[in-house]
């Protein structure tokens, strides 16, 4: 082999080491990429999921408050208490049963909140209490 030949050999092989340590550089950066995509992935999977809890138990809550409002009065009038016909019978649905019992032209709209462990019109609090138990051990929750 002859000078030249052998410094064209050389530079060859710089050029072949910086090929390299470009392609080594872009696997580094892939890898980076997809760790933090599969971060957000499990990220986002693990909100989903008590995003489906919470409204699982959204739902039995209406549910609760819908059975309550319809079957309330019944239980209260079986049971012998009064049939909620002024405020003090049941406070958290006094206005929606006057609304309820007027003709529909008269209605308005109704605010306020379901009192589901309202004693006169059946105490659901053993119900509302295993339902909520294991979402209160992730924090303080207000229904």
């Amino acid at each position: 082999m002859n000078d030249s030949q052998l410094r064209e050999f050389e530079n060859r092989q710089g050029s072949i080491l910086i090929f390299a340590l470009g392609i080594l550089f872009c696997m580094i950066l892939y890898s980076v990429a997809y760790l933090n995509y599969m971060m957000m992935q499990k990220r986002l999977s693990e909100r989903a999921g008590k995003q489906g809890i919470m409204s699982r138990i959204a739902f039995a809550l209406a549910t609760l408050a819908v059975h309550k409002m319809q079957f309330g009065p019944l239980l209260a009038e079986n049971s012998g208490a009064p049939f909620p016909e002024k405020n003090e019978d049941s406070p958290s649905f006094f206005e929606l049963y006057r609304e309820l019992s007027s003709p529909h032209k008269d209605m308005k709209k109704v605010g306020g909140i379901v009192n589901l462990e309202e004693v006169p019109t059946s105490d659901l609090f053993s119900i509302t209490k295993d339902l909520l138990a294991p979402i209160e051990k992730m924090g303080h929750l207000n229904f």
